[in-house]
């Protein structure tokens, strides 16, 4: 009975604490906001912008260079614009050219959307966690404020004070970054399809200046690395490689084709005409 009381007592001296805790409401405005702004098309749209900007950086220099090698090697044969060589020739290049732009635009697709990806992804991470932190301030203020009266129902009726709850935070992880190999290795399948498929048909537009020029790239082994077998170009192995300035291609090798296809240069290395392979 002695011990009743004094838990009474007690208990009812902690009562005006509580009035103060209950005095006022829950002031939601000292939590962390919710966060509900998931990313959106900008996002993917910048990174697209991006990779297309970097790719076209490089092969706007290019397109220039081989215009300018065909405007020349007409204008050497006596054609000038007007002549139906000449336009048909520019026809055939304004098509290449814009197969390289609509290139340039798939690779910025595709990874502008797997940038997009990883983007949202972290998004998402710090949505979650912004949100978890947010019930974790409000289970403490509802702690808070019901703390005193778990306290005096606790000493009135003789029960072990009960522990608040908290919500419990997933660990972080760090981002994965973008697949750009699997990005390259999608790519390049793609590109080996559409040379398959497109192979008879080319061989009617090699000829004229465009053979001349920009279908005569370096095909000497000695400008080359990592070279890797990928098909067959009529009846010649077709490879993959880097040139060793950096730009990766595709072509034969000059050593390996008939001799009538080989174009010596005065620098020693050798070119290859596809016109004439047989």
């Amino acid at each position: 009975m002695y011990l009743q009381g004094a838990r009474s007592e007690l208990g009812g001296s902690l009562m005006g604490r509580a009035y103060e805790e209950f005095g006022d409401k829950l002031d939601y405005g000292q939590l962390n906001p919710w966060a509900t702004d998931i990313g959106g098309p900008d996002v993917r749209d910048r990174s697209e912008q991006a990779i297309y900007d970097r790719s076209t950086s490089r092969l706007n220099p290019r397109l220039e260079q081989n215009r300018d090698s065909i405007e020349a090697t007409l204008v050497n044969r006596g054609l000038r614009p007007g002549d139906e060589s000449w336009d048909r020739e520019m026809e055939n290049l304004g098509r290449a050219e814009t197969d390289a732009y609509q290139t340039a635009t798939n690779e910025a697709i595709m990874g502008g959307g797997q940038e997009a990806t990883r983007e949202q992804g972290l998004q998402i991470g710090q949505a979650n966690f912004a949100n978890q932190l947010r019930q974790a301030q409000l289970a403490e203020m509802q702690g808070q404020r019901g703390q005193s009266l778990n306290e005096i129902n606790a000493l009135i009726a003789g029960q072990q004070v009960a522990m608040p709850s908290q919500p419990n935070f997933t660990n972080a992880n760090a981002a994965q970054p973008v697949d750009y190999s699997g990005a390259a290795s999608n790519q390049y399948s793609g590109a080996i399809d559409q040379y398959n498929a497109k192979q008879g048909a080319q061989q009617g537009l090699m000829s004229g200046a465009m053979s001349v020029a920009s279908m005569m790239p370096w095909s000497d082994r000695r400008l080359k690395r990592n070279i890797e077998r990928i098909g067959s170009y009529l009846s010649y192995p077709f490879y993959r490689f880097q040139y060793i300035w950096g730009e990766w291609s595709f072509g034969v090798m000059a050593d390996e084709i008939n001799p009538e296809a080989v174009v010596p240069t005065s620098s020693g290395f050798n070119r290859v005409d596809y016109s004439r392979i047989t």
